[in-house]
């Protein structure tokens, strides 16, 4: 990857410096457009389109053929670099990473929450939720808060079919750009929201006929990320889909730890009535850039996790590290072997694995729905023994902790005289100190036993 993100800083330094578009989305935006342009040449992208989609290629024409003012020399090297990238993309090396959002992340900061709440997904999160329910070629994979198509794209480098909705118009002309930029079949892609008729009846039509029937490319398989935030409604969005799509399809949904138990319990019991909460995977606190902690939820859709044990499992560590200006990255190679280690466990529901539980919901009360975090047995020392018995003796003898405990610092740290000695630190007091300290103690205890009297 370090070759790819060489070429986007080049990018980005030219279209910042040479071409002054200094927003960060403009530069995105810009860049996209060319790519768009170099597949439109390449292949037939008009038979993908939705009234949505004919929009956003529009956009993009309109944005090629305007004129920053650059000399040729300029131009052409920014061709040059955009040519290369494009040929990159559709090349047996790429691993099917969200183009856009390395954009985002590389043309000045990382990508945090889109203005609709959505948190987007790491690349080796996509692929851990794709192989999660088996995402292979063949497979109808929906997407309904699709973002600028992280999971999507993964869809695709598994020969699947892609359909996504989207509600944020800026994200979705990203979404747009990298399904157009690589050869597939993402013919339905959908500017819309799932908290509304449209929405679902969108949803609904990925799967039914007018009349009801099963489509023959109806959805197989949902891969999700919706927006956590309660403000946006994500147990909503959830339900949407799952309602209007046909029953045993396997879906792999990023949550925040807890949310099924924070959420309202009306909603939260329909999803886990009418569907089946299969596995939790519990992912590292690290993730995800925002702070969210965060867990993979799969579901069976149509079925019932009443009276159903779920499998879950805490992966601690995900093998990525943190690089200066360029996010986390598996720059050790880790990865593939820790996915390929935690998918054997979770097929095999390994119940000796060492953070593996068995939980079973209950319904009623809307408890164990998460990974259950390990209680930390309750422990005591000789010391807490020790402070507990000696602030009670003072508190009966009427002894002022706090302002003993200032007495004692300060006698320490400017009147005493500290030496080291067979490994051990000693404190010397003077002797008129130690007297003064206690002292002054036993005057205010015996004032406050006359004020009592």
């Amino acid at each position: 990857m370090s070759e790819l993100n060489d070429l986007l800083k080049d990018i980005n330094h030219i279209l910042q410096f040479d071409y002054n578009i200094r927003d960060r989305y403009d530069r995105v935006f810009y860049t996209a457009s060319l790519l768009v342009g170099l597949s439109e040449k390449d292949y037939d992208v008009s038979a993908m389109d939705t009234p949505d989609v004919s929009r956003v290629r529009q956009l993009f024409k309109n944005e090629r053929q305007k004129d920053y003012g650059v000399t040729d020399d300029v131009k052409n090297n920014l061709t040059d670099k955009i040519n290369q990238l494009y040929n990159f993309v559709n090349s047996d090396d790429w691993q099917g990473v969200d183009l856009m959002g390395m954009m985002s992340s590389q043309f000045v900061s990382n990508k945090g929450k889109s203005d609709n709440g959505q948190v987007f997904t790491p690349h080796h999160i996509a692929q851990l939720m794709a192989d999660v329910i088996d995402v292979q070629a063949g497979d109808v994979v929906l997407d309904a808060a699709a973002g600028d198509g992280a999971l999507l794209t993964e869809a695709l480098h598994k020969n699947a079919e892609a359909a996504g909705i989207e509600i944020d118009s800026k994200v979705f002309t990203l979404l747009v750009a990298n399904m157009l930029i690589r050869k597939g079949n993402w013919s339905r892609l959908y500017k819309s929201d799932m908290l509304t008729d449209e929405g679902k009846q969108i949803v609904h039509r990925l799967s039914y006929d007018d009349d009801g029937n099963e489509k023959p490319n109806a959805v197989t398989k949902i891969m999700l990320n919706p927006p956590y935030e309660k403000s946006f409604h994500p147990i909503d969005i959830i339900n949407n889909i799952f309602d209007n799509v046909k029953p045993g399809i396997k879906a792999a949904v990023l949550l925040p730890d807890r949310k099924l138990e924070k959420e309202g319990k009306k909603k939260v019991r329909h999803l886990l009535t009418n569907n089946r909460l299969v596995e939790i995977i519990k992912l590292p606190e690290n993730v995800f850039s925002e702070g969210v902690a965060v867990s993979l939820f799969v579901f069976i859709t149509g079925e019932t996790t009443k009276d159903q044990e779920v499998y879950t499992v805490n992966l601690k560590d995900d093998g990525l590290e943190t690089v200066k200006n360029g996010g986390r990255q598996d720059i050790h190679h880790k990865w593939p072997d820790i996915e390929s280690k935690l998918l054997e466990i979770v097929k095999n529901r390994d119940e000796k694995a060492e953070t593996a539980k068995i939980i079973k919901p209950d319904l009623k009360t809307l408890e164990n729905l998460s990974w259950p975090t390990p209680v930390k047995p309750f422990e005591i020392s000789s010391q807490d023994f020790m402070k507990t018995i000696m602030d009670y003796e003072m508190f009966k003898q009427g002894v002022d902790v706090k302002k003993l405990r200032e007495r004692i610092a300060d006698a320490v740290l400017y009147d005493s005289e500290i030496a080291e000695l067979n490994n051990k630190i000693l404190i010397e007091l003077p002797l008129k100190t130690y007297k003064k300290t206690f002292e002054e103690n036993r005057k205010l205890q015996e004032e406050r036993k006359m004020l009592h009297e």
